[in-house]
C-alpha cells in the first residue's frame, strides 16, 4: 500500500492503484501531493491504465473540489506547452481557467481602456459602443485547439484560455496566455484574427469571413497587453511575460509563421512597450550568445 507521506514516483500496477482508491488509503493526502500522485500514475501507467486513471481523476477532483475538465487541461498544458510536470505548475494552470471563466471580463472597463489605445483621442462614443471582449476556452481537454465561446469556434488557441476584443460582434483579435510559474503570466499569442470560410466538406476555400476593421487606428497589441497585466495583478503574479518570435511554437512550421513575422509580432511590440528581453548567464558563453530569451515587465 501507499505511503501517504511520500510523492514519489510509485511503481504501483493498476490493480494497486485501484485498491489503494478502494481503501482510503489516498485520503491523507494533500491537495498538492494528491494531485502529484495523480501526474505519477499518468507516467507510470501511461494509456494502458486509461480506466484507473478517469477513475484516479475522478477520486482527486472530488477530494480537491477541482473540475475534472479543468484539472485534466491543465495536467496536458503543463506538460505539452511548459514541459513540466509538477503540481505546483498544475494548480497555477487550473486556477487561472477557473478564474477567467468566472466573471472576471465583467469586471474590465474597456471604454477606459480603448480611449487610451485609440490613436485618434476623438473617437466617437458611438464607435466605443461597437467593442467588447470575451474570454475564450479550448474546445476540448486539449490545451491547444480551436476556442469554444458562443459562435468563435474557429479560432485557434496557442494556449487553453484566452481573451477576444471583438468589434460588432466579430472577433477581432486573440491574445492567449498561461503562468509560467508562481510569479509569472506568460503571453504566448497576440494576433488579429479573420475566422476561415469553409466548403460543405469542411476544407477551407482560402476565403475569410471579414476582415479585422476594429483594429485600425488602436494600439491592440497594448490593449490585449493591459488586459492581462489586469489578469495576472488579479491573481497576484508579479511579473508578466511575453514569448519571443523566436521561442514560437509555429516557427517555420508548415503554415505557420516565418521569423520576420514572428519577431515582428512579438519581440518589437515586446520592446515597444517596454519589456526587457531575458538572457542566461553570461557564464554559459554558448547559452548567452545562441540562445533567445522572452520577454519581462514587473507590474506593481
Amino acid at each position: 500500500m501507499v505511503n501517504s507521506n511520500s510523492c514519489s514516483l510509485l511503481n504501483l500496477n493498476i490493480k494497486e492503484l485501484e485498491e489503494n482508491i478502494k481503501s482510503g488509503n489516498l485520503d491523507n493526502f494533500s491537495e498538492d501531493r494528491l494531485i502529484q500522485f495523480w501526474i505519477n500514475q499518468h507516467e507510470i501507467l501511461g494509456s494502458e491504465g486509461e480506466s484507473s486513471l478517469d477513475g484516479l481523476l475522478n477520486y482527486v477532483s472530488k477530494k480537491t473540489k477541482k473540475n475534472q475538465g479543468y484539472l485534466e487541461k491543465s495536467r496536458l498544458a503543463a506538460c505539452e506547452i511548459l514541459k513540466k510536470g509538477d503540481a505546483e505548475t498544475i494548480i497555477n494552470i487550473y486556477d487561472s481557467i477557473e478564474f477567467i471563466n468566472n466573471g472576471f471580463i465583467n469586471k474590465i472597463n474597456l471604454e477606459k481602456l480603448l480611449l487610451r489605445n485609440f490613436k485618434n483621442e476623438k473617437t466617437s462614443e458611438k464607435k466605443i459602443n461597437d467593442y467588447s471582449i470575451d474570454f475564450i476556452n479550448t474546445d476540448s481537454n486539449s490545451p491547444l485547439d480551436y476556442g469554444k465561446r458562443k459562435k468563435f469556434s474557429d479560432i485557434f488557441l496557442d494556449t487553453p484560455i484566452g481573451i477576444t476584443l471583438i468589434y460588432k460582434d466579430k472577433p477581432n483579435a486573440v491574445v492567449s496566455f498561461i503562468p509560467k510559474d508562481k510569479n509569472t503570466l506568460m503571453i504566448h499569442q497576440l494576433q488579429g484574427v479573420m475566422p476561415k470560410i469553409y466548403d460543405k466538406e469542411g476544407k477551407f476555400t482560402g476565403e475569410y469571413k471579414w476582415h479585422s476593421r476594429g483594429l485600425f487606428g488602436l494600439d491592440w497589441q497594448k490593449l490585449l497587453v493591459e488586459l492581462c497585466i489586469a489578469v495576472a495583478k488579479e491573481e497576484g503574479y508579479n511579473k508578466i511575460g511575453i514569448r519571443s518570435g523566436y521561442n514560437n511554437r509555429w516557427l517555420n512550421e508548415k503554415g505557420g509563421i516565418k521569423i520576420k513575422g514572428a519577431l515582428k509580432k512579438y519581440d518589437s511590440v515586446a520592446k515597444r512597450l517596454g519589456f526587457v528581453q531575458d538572457k542566461p548567464s553570461f557564464f554559459n558563453f554558448f547559452s548567452y550568445v545562441f540562445e533567445k530569451g522572452d520577454w519581462y515587465k514587473r507590474i506593481n
